[in-house]
Order: C-alpha cells, then sequence, then structure tokens
C-alpha cells in the first residue's frame, strides 16, 4: 500500500457553477486533491474510508461537494442519494477534507470504484488499486470576488429637467454582493445602490462617484458629471417697466454647452448664448424663461420666472390760490 502520496492529475475535480458544471483538472488553477492510498484491501461487509483532502483558490467559496459514479439527464448523481449507497456513504463534516466513508462493502463496490488491478486473497477479502479516475469528486462553488469597477448610469437618460425626479444607480460585479456609497466631490452623499434626487434643482449639480465594496476589497467609479443650468438674473430686485434686465445661464458642462432660450409656451427660441439681455421690459416680458444647455452627450434645462412690475407714477405738480 502507498501512503501519502499527492497527485497533480489523479483526481477528475467537477465543478459546477450556478446550473453548469465543468471539469477541472488537479493541480490547475489552484485546485489540488491529496490522497493518502492508491491501493485499499477491505473485508467484505466491511467499512472502507477512503482519506483525502482537496485545496482551492482563495476566491472561491465552496458551498457543497459530495462524491458520484453517475450522471443523470446531465446532473451528478449524490452518492448519498443513489439508491445503490443510500445510507452507507458518510462525507467528512470538515473543511477542504473529501474523505468518503462506505459501509458494507462488496464485489459490486470495487466493480463501481476499481476498474481494473484487482486481486483476491480469498473469497472475502479482495485488494484493488484505487484509481480516482473511475469515479469524481463534485464541488458546487461560487467564486468569491473584490468588486470590479462600476458604473454609473443616470435615469432618466435623456434631458433632465429642473424640478424633475433624478435617479443615479450604481452597479459593480463583485460576490459576495457589494454595497455602494456616494459622493459628490468627495463628501459623502448616501449609501445604497441607487442615490435618488425627487425633484432636482440646480444646487445639485456636481461631480459624483460611487464606491463599491465588499469584505474582498472596495473600488471607486469613474466621476460622472451632473449638470444641470443654473440661471441668474440681474439686477436681482424689483425689475420695473422700461428698465433693462439680464439673465445669464451657466453650465459646468464638457464638452462646453450651447444654450437657447425660450420662453414658457413659445415654440421659437427668444434668443441664443449664455447671456440674454432684455430691453425697455414691459409686463408683456413676465413669464417663465427656460435655458437649455446641450452639448454633444446630451441636454440639460433650467427655468427662472420673470415678473415686471408696471411703471411706477410720476409725481404732479398742482397749481392753486391761498387766500390769507
Amino acid at each position: 500500500m502507498n501512503e501519502g502520496l499527492t497527485h497533480d492529475a489523479a483526481l477528475t475535480v467537477t465543478v459546477v457553477l450556478d446550473v453548469l458544471y465543468f471539469t477541472v483538472i488537479q493541480g490547475q488553477a489552484g485546485w489540488r486533491v491529496t490522497y493518502s492510498s492508491t491501493e485499499v484491501c477491505a473485508l467484505r461487509g466491511s467499512t472502507v474510508v477512503l482519506r483525502c483532502t482537496y485545496s482551492y483558490p482563495s476566491t472561491t467559496a465552496v458551498q457543497k461537494s459530495f462524491w458520484f459514479t453517475k450522471v443523470q439527464d446531465g446532473e451528478p448523481v449524490d452518492l448519498q442519494t443513489d439508491s445503490q449507497y443510500t445510507g452507507r456513504v458518510t462525507y467528512s463534516s470538515k473543511s477542504k477534507d473529501c474523505t468518503l466513508t462506505i459501509t458494507n462493502v462488496g464485489n459490486s463496490d470495487s466493480a463501481r470504484f476499481y476498474t481494473h488491478d484487482k486481486y483476491y486473497y480469498n473469497s472475502d477479502i479482495f485488494c484493488s488499486h484505487f484509481l480516482y479516475q473511475s469515479f469524481y469528486f463534485f464541488i458546487f462553488y461560487v467564486s468569491s470576488d473584490p468588486p470590479k469597477l462600476p458604473s454609473v448610469s443616470v435615469s432618466p437618460s435623456a434631458e433632465i429637467v429642473e424640478g424633475s425626479s433624478v435617479t443615479l444607480t450604481c452597479s459593480s460585479d463583485a460576490n459576495p454582493a457589494a454595497k455602494y456609497t456616494w459622493f459628490i466631490e468627495n463628501l459623502l452623499k448616501g449609501q445604497g445602490q441607487s442615490y435618488y434626487f425627487p425633484s432636482i434643482r440646480s444646487e445639485d449639480r456636481g461631480i459624483y462617484y460611487c464606491q463599491a465594496e465588499n469584505k474582498h476589497g472596495q473600488i471607486k467609479s469613474l466621476q460622472h458629471s451632473l449638470d444641470l443650468p443654473s440661471v441668474s438674473v440681474s439686477p436681482s430686485a424689483e425689475i420695473v417697466e422700461g428698465s433693462s434686465v439680464t439673465l445669464t445661464c451657466s453650465s459646468d458642462a464638457n464638452p462646453a454647452a450651447n444654450y437657447t432660450w425660450f420662453k414658457e409656451d413659445e415654440d421659437s427660441p427668444t434668443a441664443s448664448g449664455q447671456i440674454f439681455n432684455i430691453n425697455n421690459t414691459s409686463p408683456e416680458h413676465s413669464g417663465h424663461y427656460i435655458c437649455i444647455a446641450q452639448n454633444t452627450r446630451g441636454r440639460h434645462n433650467s427655468t427662472v420666472h420673470l415678473t415686471v412690475l408696471e411703471g411706477k407714477l410720476h409725481p404732479h405738480c398742482f397749481t392753486g390760490h391761498m387766500t390769507l
């Protein structure tokens, strides 16, 4: 009997990921199986212990392992549920231990596991070179990985309108699943896979990124610019009929944005350019003005309300008589 042998290609390890399974030869990709004997002699009706241990990559989490000799409907049949072995096989409960115990062994077991080189000493004792290629050790596992570079998506992906709802979503492939944290220009904003703006304002614009983290590591996404044009009115005090007013639209867009001005309920643009001047204002100029900032990456808009007051009365001079 040969003790303490380690073989790099003696055992076929069948590995399952999700529903599909594939075969990985021991010794490749960090997998290795070590068994203590290549020849087993047993008394018919006795118990045989087939000792072995295995190792696997640190980024792998084994969920289940079992032995099998049959494949049914494309799936391996666990010896513990195989009618020929039900109640006669047990597995080690230790981590990385694939030891198999078979009770009440007989010639049928020999024929099943040991494909050749049987040696009978008498009618009750038999020996065999135990060929591990004759049966399979099955491992169900999931790969454990640190998060991969997260991606950030914006919904809606089209035009973002001031006052509308906007959702940022962070996604990363990780196992176990990643936890997410949101930042704006290195300031913590919130946690969770999504960050929600119920009513987005120009003050919400900025450089956002998310961080994905699990027990294996953490990684930050690329920076995402959430741009919403900011509109200012000058002068900011009362606008009186006949005066001048300047509307200014600004955006952090990259590449630089082109600006177009619309007045609410009007189809044609009122003006173009970052600055919109209105001279000799009148009450008819009152209303909502919309600035649209657009570049090759999309378009955003912001709205400002302009109120023009009717002209104030000028003092009048009166003449009259005074009687002393």
